[in-house]
């Protein structure tokens, strides 16, 4: 769990995804992120070489979205984005996979997208599972194809779907991942509560944009 306000924080990944976010908005909240010692900033692709810039000798990583927020991109698009990324200064990557290809069953299909991102950026990869559309099944199938391929995370939802993070479903993911992957909660998390549930279901990073408001809670 967490004691203080710093052992919170470096459970956070501060999210900057939001469309219409300003320039000024987006230095706010690396701003923000810095100070507080937050894990990472999570912007979008775009956004990433501002962010290795600001952060630039700080404890908060970047941490680049890839197929944001739909995911229907081919992977070579998807592989390149990454690459992008990775050479502005991203230390990690959260992506966001074709889940029509998990519910039409074409799981080698989803491994091998999934791969071609990995191969692209020699960086931790998080696979954003937008568990919202997703039966229990799928889910399971969606973590054993992410561990296959070689990634280091799961995370239930990119924030955009119609459904966030449930107790219910980290719970699940970490069962199925065992302590082979991490698990990171993301979508509709906005209260100290809420992070404690979380993190008692089995999740170990957590993606939020009220990260002042959490911090201030403690």
């Amino acid at each position: 769990m967490f004691h203080d306000k710093f052992s919170l924080a470096r459970l956070i990944d501060h999210a900057l995804l939001a469309p219409d976010l300003t320039d000024r908005q987006i230095a706010d909240g690396l701003a923000l992120a810095r100070e507080a010692r937050c894990f990472a900033a999570c912007v979008h692709s775009a956004d990433v070489e501002t962010a290795s810039h600001l952060l630039e000798g700080s404890n908060t990583a970047v941490c680049a979205v890839v197929g944001f927020p739909l995911g229907r991109q081919t992977a070579l698009l998807k592989a390149r984005e990454a690459e992008m990324a990775y050479r502005k200064g991203a230390a990690e990557l959260d992506l966001v996979p074709n889940i029509g290809l998990l519910k039409s069953g074409r799981h080698s299909a989803l491994r091998a997208e999934i791969e071609t991102v990995i191969n692209a950026a020699p960086i931790p990869i998080k696979v954003i599972l937008e568990t919202c559309y997703l039966t229990d099944a799928e889910k399971i199938a969606a973590c054993q194809v992410a561990l296959a391929a070689g990634a280091k995370f799961v995370k239930t939802s990119t924030g955009f779907g119609p459904g966030g993070a449930t107790v219910e479903d980290v719970a699940l993911l970490r069962k199925t991942v065992g302590d082979k992957m991490g698990v990171k909660a993301a979508g509709g998390i906005g209260t100290l509560d809420v992070i404690r549930q979380m993190i008692d279901a089995g999740a170990n990073r957590i993606g939020t944009s009220r990260t002042i408001t959490i911090l201030n809670d403690l």
